[in-house]
């Protein structure tokens, strides 16, 4: 089994997470991602507890991607700190690796 992980990035809205998914799927430095929200969020940040509203990525991708994968978030994302992170995925059907394995090729659509 080839490794692919499941990369996460919050942002602060919609249209970020809509930008970095294009631009992930687009260059095929993902097989999809998933957007959602609005989530809540808390956290630490310069000493202070702060609240806020944000959406979540969830990019499905091949593990020898994930440093492009990250700097194209850290392009496009606002935040000092972007939250960034990533997981292997343990276990996949045979149909899904040979999807993802055809869409994450890392090369711009022509």
């Amino acid at each position: 089994m080839a490794s692919f992980i499941l990369l996460r990035v919050s942002t602060p809205n919609q249209e970020i997470a809509g930008a970095i998914a294009e631009e992930l799927v687009g260059k095929h430095l993902a097989a999809s991602v998933h957007v959602t929200g609005p989530i809540d969020t808390t956290y630490w940040w310069k000493d202070r507890i702060h609240d806020g509203v944000e959406w979540q990525c969830e990019a499905r991708t091949h593990e020898s991607l994930e440093c492009r994968v990250m700097q194209v978030i850290a392009n496009l994302h606002p935040y000092e700190v972007p939250e960034i992170f990533s997981q292997k995925l343990q276990a996949i059907t045979p149909e899904y690796e040979a999807w993802l394995t055809r869409y994450t090729t890392g090369k711009a659509n022509s």
